[in-house]
């Protein structure tokens, strides 16, 4: 007998029953604020919206990338930006006036002698030019290197500059002589910086260490590794008035392919090569034209830390994330700034493990922080531009959060959110595309039972607008709640399948299944579009640990042999996980009429005696319904219809040609015939001898009738007698006994 099922189980996903109910999107964490916007709103890492620092746009530049900034005394503000070798100066009005343009393809880094004379290193073909004033510049130093990436003065007016990419630290006098300081194993030393104690300190790409020289006295020195690394690139230094020194550090690791150094993202000029990275290995590979191993993804994540090197040499590990960090500054004692390269995220960092986004400025990356008095000037690129930061918290700002997906049309509910002191509104809006756009709906408050007020929709955004009080209440916001029903989803039917003739389908009893195993503290599965009402994560079908719950749930079927019996199995799911209630229909092949086979089925197959059923062809329909979940009034189903199959109980007849004519040409003739299935096997046996095959005389088994011939020749005279047996694809077996004499 052939076998229905495969050595694999037929499975279905069998879901717990938990219908369309209410269920609620939750944020509470620092992960949940983060992927949002904030403006003017701090994201705590111990999971708090607060007010931020205040941001001021002083200057948009005409070009997308800023790669340097330096503060004159004056008040201007010198920018080495864009990709064509630019400087521009910025006064107090906050217009930019390009100064200086370079022959070579980029200027890299400023810095301002003690009387505020500009100087500006460009790359490739390094050079530092000293520019007074706009038509007023000439080359300084010329140190033969490819790329100058950091310049820095020191209080004897010596200028350092660090190069790539053979990692050489340059000495050049005020007089403009100078020669290698320091000849490192390094690829390329990337920033520089003088301390209180005019220690200098540098940072490399390559193996990602930040060397420490205690005295720059002499043509050359030896450095001391205060730290070495994980990562390949030392982006940025600050000195703390401690004594400590904070490093920057991201890449992929050491030894790797280098990181998806795309950030700065590329800008309008990109096709120069220049708009690749503030880092040495994007450049160096932009300048190659192969774009640094970068598929140019601006929302790239990268890898990094923030590590603070004590006065006593010791290194403690602040922060790491999967976000490239371009700047430093040390805003006050115990703490830092940074800069970052995604949504131009500015980040204070007050110890290991305790950070928060102070704001998020209209840019890509953050790639410059100079102090001004109280206030900081910040850098960014993407779109290029100057800001003034405030030292203290600001008085307003708003978050946006990310977009939430309700994975179907929804209702939406109430909001449930902690706010704490100050004045804090939130606002709702919704939409069917995935990014907002023209056809979401506006902003729209709450009513008065905080009750959202955004139209039916798949997705949903929140908004919370802050504002200090005149006493100095600040709000602080730790936990928000958004509920909402799920427009009921019909189900869906994969497939049905009608099994052979004489099988019974009947549930098997549950091996033990163990689940793979997680890490220790892992996570099993999170919701996919948030909670339900109680509480409880909202299954969805779409996680990959669910859909091994939901296999290890579905039933096993066994198979038995039954004569006379069929089965019939389906596999169905629903999107909402709704718990399935099946129908199964029957009708005669050609006939127009559905006869109810049976009813309220919660398993998804079904066995019945057609035994009783006439022979012939029919066909089959299950319909599937979510009615187990919902009100009646929103009953989704699906149906499929089966693939016509035969019922078929009649076993062929054996009819032999006992002539004399016939067997006077030594052959016995026989047709065997059959009504309804195709004869497909039979065999004979001559005077009880071993059975042997029969074949039709066309040497296919194809037709429901076929002619037979067996050989009788060979026969003595006398009485003989021959057993025929014949099947047909139904398993209906025939036999006779024909006998005769020779």
């Amino acid at each position: 007998m052939k076998s229905f099922l495969p050595a694999f189980a037929v499975l279905l996903a069998a879901l717990p029953c938990v219908a369309v109910q209410t269920q609620k999107f939750t944020q509470d964490s620092f992960d949940d604020f983060a992927e949002g916007e904030a403006r003017g709103v701090a994201v705590a890492s111990d999971g708090f919206l607060r007010l931020g620092v205040e941001a001021t746009r002083l200057a948009a530049l005409p070009v997308q990338t800023v790669w340097a900034v330096a503060d004159a005394p004056d008040g201007t503000l010198y920018v080495a930006a864009g990709n064509e070798g630019q400087v521009f100066r910025v006064g107090r009005n906050g217009q930019p006036e390009e100064i200086f343009k370079a022959k070579e393809l980029q200027a890299q880094a400023l810095a301002l002698d003690r009387r505020g004379v500009l100087f500006v290193a460009t790359l490739p073909d390094g050079r530092i030019y000293r520019v007074e004033g706009p038509g007023k510049s000439s080359v300084f130093f010329e140190p033969k290197e490819k790329y100058i990436w950091a310049l820095a003065f020191d209080a004897a007016g010596n200028l350092f500059a660090a190069t790539g990419d053979k990692g050489k630290i340059f000495k050049i006098t005020p007089s403009g002589k100078g020669g290698v300081f320091y000849d490192s194993d390094e690829t390329h030393l990337r920033c520089l910086l003088f301390d209180a104690k005019k220690r200098l300190w540098v940072g490399s790409d390559g193996n990602g260490i930040v060397y420490r020289f205690d005295s720059t006295a002499g043509a050359a020195a030896i450095p001391f590794a205060a730290w070495d690394s994980d990562f390949r690139e030392i982006t940025a230094l600050a000195a703390a008035s401690d004594g400590a020194v904070f490093a920057a550090a991201m890449g992929d690791g050491k030894g790797g392919r280098p990181p998806p150094l795309a950030r700065p993202p590329a800008s309008k000029a990109a096709a120069s090569g220049a708009g690749g990275s503030v880092g040495a290995q994007a450049l160096e590979a932009a300048m190659k034209g192969d774009g640094g191993g970068s598929d140019g993804g601006a929302d790239k994540s990268g890898a990094g830390e923030i590590v603070r090197i004590a006065p006593d040499g010791s290194v403690e590990r602040w922060w790491g994330d999967s976000e490239d960090v371009y700047s430093l500054a040390v805003p006050g004692p115990g703490r830092v700034w940074a800069g970052t390269g995604r949504k131009g995220k500015l980040l204070e960092v007050i110890g290991p493990h305790v950070w928060t986004i102070l704001n998020q400025l209209e840019a890509e990356t953050l790639t410059t922080l100079l102090p001004r008095g109280e206030r900081w000037i910040a850098a960014t690129s993407n779109d290029g531009a100057l800001w003034s930061l405030s030292g203290a918290t600001g008085r307003k700002g708003f978050f946006e959060s990310k977009i939430l997906d309700a994975r179907a049309s929804a209702r939406w509910g109430a909001v449930e959110w902690r706010a704490a002191a100050g004045a804090a509104q939130l606002l709702t809006r919704s939409g069917n595309t995935a990014k907002p756009d023209k056809v979401w709906s506006g902003w729209k408050t709450l009513d008065a039972a905080n009750r959202i007020q955004s139209p039916v929709g798949r997705y949903l955004q929140y908004r919370i607008e802050m504002k200090a009080e005149k006493d100095g209440a600040e709000p602080a916001v730790d936990r928000v709640d958004l509920f909402y029903q799920p427009k009921n989803q019909p189900p869906k039917i994969a497939r049905v399948i009608v099994t052979p003739d004489n099988i019974e389908l009947v549930r098997a009893p549950r091996p033990e299944m163990p689940l793979p195993p997680i890490a220790a503290g892992g996570a099993v599965g999170a919701p996919a579009a948030g909670t339900n009402a109680k509480g409880a994560a909202a299954t969805s079908a779409n996680t990959a640990v669910e859909a091994l719950l939901a296999a290890a749930r579905a039933p096993l079927l066994q198979q038995f042999r039954k004569m006379g019996w069929r089965s019939v199995t389906w596999q169905a799911g629903d999107p909402d996980n709704d718990d399935l209630v099946a129908q199964v229909w029957s009708r005669a092949s050609g006939a127009e009429k559905w006869t109810l086979l049976c009813g309220d089925l919660r398993e998804n197959f079904f066995a019945w005696d057609a035994a009783r059923w006439p022979d012939g062809d029919y066909v089959l329909k299950v319909v599937v319904s979510d009615l187990s979940g919902n009100l009646p009034a929103e009953l989704l189903s699906d149906e499929m219809v089966s693939e016509v199959f035969t019922v078929d109980h009649t076993a062929p007849a054996i009819l032999p040609d006992l002539s004399p004519e016939a067997l006077k040409k030594g052959t016995l003739s026989l047709v065997i015939r059959d009504t309804t299935s195709v004869v497909d096997e039979a065999e004979y046996s001559v005077d009880g001898a071993d059975w042997r095959p029969l074949l039709p005389v066309g040497g296919i088994y194809d037709v429901k009738e076929n002619r037979f011939v067996i050989p009788i020749s060979d026969l003595v005279p006398g009485d003989h007698y021959v057993n025929v047996r014949a099947s047909d694809s139904a398993d209906n077996i025939a036999s006779a006994t024909i006998r005769f004499k020779k």
